[in-house]
């Protein structure tokens, strides 16, 4: 499923009359679907051994993970990036 959505991406852009540049976001959303399958086998692996307390460190570290990259990665191309933790914990509108 993940590889025909990856190669139709262009030619359902052109017949649905979308947004050209979002069959790229297409298929890097079809790409990441095979991660989020082998993600789900892991959790049922996990569940089925009786090991949810694994899954959930393996989660939260994956959250701080996440965390800490995006504030790295994004705060070079983003002038108006978060600058501290409490800017993105506090969701603030202006």
């Amino acid at each position: 499923m993940s590889v025909g959505i990856f190669v139709l991406a262009q030619p359902l852009n052109s017949v649905l009359r979308l947004y050209p540049p979002s069959a790229a976001a297409l298929q890097i959303l079809a790409l990441a679907l095979g991660f989020a399958f082998v993600n789900n086998a892991f959790i049922g692996a996990l569940n089925a051994s009786d090991r949810q307390l694994s899954f959930t460190w393996a989660a939260g570290w994956s959250l701080a993970a996440n965390l800490a990259l995006n504030l790295a990665l994004t705060r070079d191309r983003d002038p108006d990036a978060p600058r501290h933790l409490g800017q993105v914990v506090i969701l603030d509108p202006e």
